[in-house]
């Protein structure tokens, strides 16, 4: 640009468009030296007009810009160049970096040589820290990030996404994105062309070949590049999950090899979680499943009331409730179909709160019957047991009887007095045979709730006169609030009676029978003390064997009977004795938490 530059100086216009100009403005010296300055450009810098002629450019250019600037003046003074704009760094009076977008022109004289530079300098620092920062944001990004044009071309990677693919970014940009693509039909939605719906956000997975040849899975969120309103392209911001893919692909794996076992398992394993107050079950297989008629879609999905039949229900989710309150090891025994199983629930605990409760079930069905068979071949040990001493004890009411025939039929004494000791002996018969019954028939007692203070109150009714005649004292206490028991009335009476005989008969010259109930740990505690000759260790050994007895006509049945009863009921009894010290008999049977008051 050839002009008159004494012209120019000493015009007007030139002066004031120059000094008031809104972005600095400077006329340069080959040299370096500030010829002419205006304030927008002093204020810039924070030098005033005077600092700034005094010093040269390269004097408040950074370092790593000097050079630069030197190339581009001295190509202008060679002819090379008229103009040039760079971004160049100043440092500021205050020691800050300033960004400098710089348009220069070269300003010749007459006959066309270089005499200065004249520069227009705009302040870019904003622009270029927020460019910056978003190189930073795409450099040091954790995640590959790549720059497709409209065509699906590459035009820039960060250095996540050459690690991720091996490659380069020299070997990337100006390649097709989707020559890298395993399969390149696999993602039809890649830009391939200039089509305005393909550049709209959305996620996606696929898979490339990295630069040895092996599969990358990516998970992909396509962003586009919007300049002026315009879609230009995309953002391909990326993350491998291979690793994930490998996992997800290994926990398939594992769940199908459970589902597997679960589902050929003898058992069954069921899950359940509760939503809206309900338990509802997640999981159900197994064989067990199949053998108690149900399927796995009648199960999964639903709870327990449509299951179960109405009456297991409520039980069943109280067993439920107590493993989702997080109670380990809960287990019950259910029947279905004729099936006798046993659960185990165990809370699944995440952040210390049951989010699910697992079970597996066993199949008891056979172990229960083993054990009845194994109950009846104790019984019939039993059997045998009394039959041996039952032959003994009937054969001698038997050859009294027989004798006594003989006698009746020679009549050779009054008949009457024969008469009376027959029918003694056959009821002898009868009481044995009774008892042997007791013990031998199957148990078949029918459970009913009864107050425990008019069962007491009716045997020891029962007992007085037994004890007026043996001159025995009963002396009876109870518990003000003695709780209602679920029992056999009859049972209970005739088990307390056997007890009470015995203490009258242990006192043949007639004592004290003390008779105390009471209420413990849900238990109701029947105390039978006597005063009379007490047991020895040995003997106390042997109660409730059949036909061992210290009683003179006594077959030890009636002990047995009791012991019979009592286990019939799931209770205990047991027996404190001293020779000559009296006996103390404790019972304890369940009860209901339900006082009778």
């Amino acid at each position: 640009m050839k002009r008159d530059i004494g012209l120019e100086l000493n015009t007007e216009l030139y002066q004031n468009a120059f000094d008031h100009a809104a972005i600095g403005m400077a006329l340069v010296a080959l040299d370096g030296r500030w010829i002419k300055v205006n304030r927008a450009w002093c204020d810039m810098v924070g030098y005033s007009e005077q600092e700034l002629l005094s010093i040269q450019d390269v004097s408040i250019t950074h370092e790593e810009d000097q050079k630069l600037g030197e190339d581009f003046v001295g190509r202008t003074r060679r002819g090379e160049l008229s103009q040039f704009r760079l971004d160049k760094r100043y440092i500021h009076k205050s020691g800050g970096i300033l960004w400098v977008q710089l348009n220069a022109s070269a300003v010749q004289n007459q006959t066309g040589e270089v005499q200065c530079i004249f520069a227009q300098l705009q302040d870019i620092t904003s622009l270029k820290r927020m460019e910056q920062q978003y190189r930073s944001l795409i450099a040091y990004n954790p995640a590959g990030i790549c720059s497709l044009d409209r065509a699906g071309i590459i035009t820039g990677v960060n250095p996540s996404m050459e690690a991720v693919t091996g490659f380069s970014e020299k070997e990337l940009v100006g390649r097709s994105f989707r020559s890298l693509l395993m399969n390149p039909d696999s993602c039809p939605n890649l830009p391939t062309a200039d089509k305005e719906e393909e550049l709209h956000p959305s996620n996606m997975e696929m898979a490339v070949r990295d630069k040895l040849g092996r599969r990358v899975e990516l998970g992909i969120k396509k962003v586009p590049i919007q300049i002026d309103g315009r879609s230009e392209g995309l953002y391909l911001i990326a993350r491998d999950i291979t690793p994930d893919k490998a996992a997800e692909k290994a926990l398939l794996h594992i769940q199908q090899d459970f589902q597997e076992v679960v589902r050929q398992q003898q058992g069954m394993t069921f899950k359940f979680t509760k939503k809206d107050g309900k338990f509802i079950h997640t999981l159900c297989d197994g064989e067990l499943m199949h053998r108690l008629g149900l399927r796995s879609e009648d199960v999964v999905g639903k709870d327990l009331s449509r299951i179960l039949p109405a009456e297991q229900v409520d039980i069943k989710e109280q067993y439920y409730r107590r493993a989702w309150e997080g109670e380990e090891k809960v287990q019950y025994e259910g029947t279905l179909n004729g099936i006798t199983y046993i659960a185990s629930l165990r809370p699944i605990m995440r952040d210390g709160r049951v989010v699910e409760v697992i079970a597996s079930c066993v199949d008891i069905t056979d172990r229960k019957r083993a054990e009845e068979l194994l109950r009846k071949s104790d019984r019939l040990a039993v059997a045998g047991q009394l039959a041996a001493g039952l032959a003994h004890e009937i054969r001698n009411p038997l050859t009294s009887l027989k004798g006594f025939l003989k006698l009746i039929q020679s009549k050779e004494r009054n008949q009457s007095q024969f008469f009376e000791l027959m029918r003694g002996e056959l009821d002898r018969i009868h009481f044995i045979v009774s008892e042997f019954l007791v013990i031998a028939k199957p148990e078949a007692i029918k459970l009913e709730c009864k107050k425990l203070s008019d069962i007491l109150d009716d045997a020891v009714a029962a007992i007085k006169p037994e004890a007026l005649v043996n001159q025995v004292d009963i002396q009876w206490t109870a518990h003000p609030a003695l709780p209602i028991m679920e029992c056999s009335e009859i049972q209970i009476k005739q088990m307390l009676l056997h007890l009470f005989q015995n203490a009258i008969e242990a006192m043949p010259g007639g004592g004290v029978l003390r008779i105390e109930a009471g209420y413990q740990s849900g238990h109701a505690v029947i105390c039978i003390r006597d005063n009379g000759k007490g047991m020895s260790e040995e003997r106390l050994k042997t109660l409730g064997e059949p036909f061992y007895t210290t009683k003179e006509k006594g077959t030890g049945l009636g002990l047995m009977v009791c012991f019979k009863i009592i286990e019939a009921h799931k209770g205990s009894i047991s027996f404190r004795s001293k020779p000559n010290a009296g006996t103390e008999v404790e019972v304890m049977l369940p009860c209901t938490e339900q006082r009778d008051v």
